[in-house]
């Protein structure tokens, strides 16, 4: 094992908070300004510790704490690298707020897996940081959507379906210039008669279009497309 280092960031759902679970689509922000940082230094005489705001102690006893799912979590990460006698020490220093919305949890994992891949020098596909990350989410939450653990490690905002698929992408910087979401009672004086009684997201073609030329995009294959 090598001292290495592992770093995610916050996160905010712009579109679908809590609906996301349910099977709803949302669109989801990083900010990466706000930063979690995780160290691994190994040490000698097997010892496993872990340094943070959470939990500080040893990695055995961690099993009955708020830190459960994330002791879970890097007990597996060892197992997979043969590393169960290893010592270590792991120091998390994060400033995202716990239990606010931002992402804490998954952030936090999404550090680890990758310091723990780094420690070992061994390649980490994304796809592979999110399947990790998914061990601790689903310990605390019970039934994640993903987009929590896909925003903390991306770079660009992040569309999700929700639960049911578990599909989360990138959004894509082409496409729609605007978005408007129906979510209003009575009569709407903006922007036309065309989406007056729209229940579906309307998408705006941007500069190249002639004039407000807006669209209903009803297919969820479409909503990435509906931003940046």
């Amino acid at each position: 094992m090598l001292a290495a280092i592992g770093t995610s960031h916050a996160k905010t759902i712009l579109l679908g908070e809590h609906a996301v679970v349910y099977g709803e689509p949302a669109i989801a922000i990083p900010i990466s300004t706000i930063r979690l940082r995780a160290e691994i230094t190994p040490q000698p005489g097997g010892q496993q510790t872990v340094t943070s705001a959470f939990y500080n102690g040893a990695l055995a006893a961690a099993a009955h704490t708020n830190f459960a799912g994330v002791a879970t979590l890097i007990r597996q990460l060892l197992v997979t690298f043969d590393a169960q006698d290893q010592g270590f020490n792991l120091n998390i220093i994060s400033d995202l707020p716990p239990e606010r919305g931002m992402g804490s949890s998954a952030a936090t994992a999404v550090a680890i897996v990758r310091a723990f891949y780094n420690a070992f020098a061994t390649d980490l596909p994304h796809a592979v940081l999110l399947r990790w990350a998914d061990v601790s989410e689903r310990q605390i939450h019970g039934n994640p959507s993903g987009i929590d653990a896909a925003t903390v490690s991306a770079t660009r905002p992040q569309c999700s379906f929700g639960a049911t698929s578990r599909k989360t992408s990138r959004c894509p910087k082409t496409g729609c210039s605007s978005l408007l979401i129906p979510a209003f009672r009575g009569r709407p004086s903006w922007p036309s008669r065309r989406w007056r009684h729209a229940t579906t997201p309307m998408c705006r073609h941007g500069k190249k279009s002639p004039g407000l030329v807006w669209s209903p995009a009803k297919q969820q294959s479409q909503w990435p497309r509906m931003i940046w």
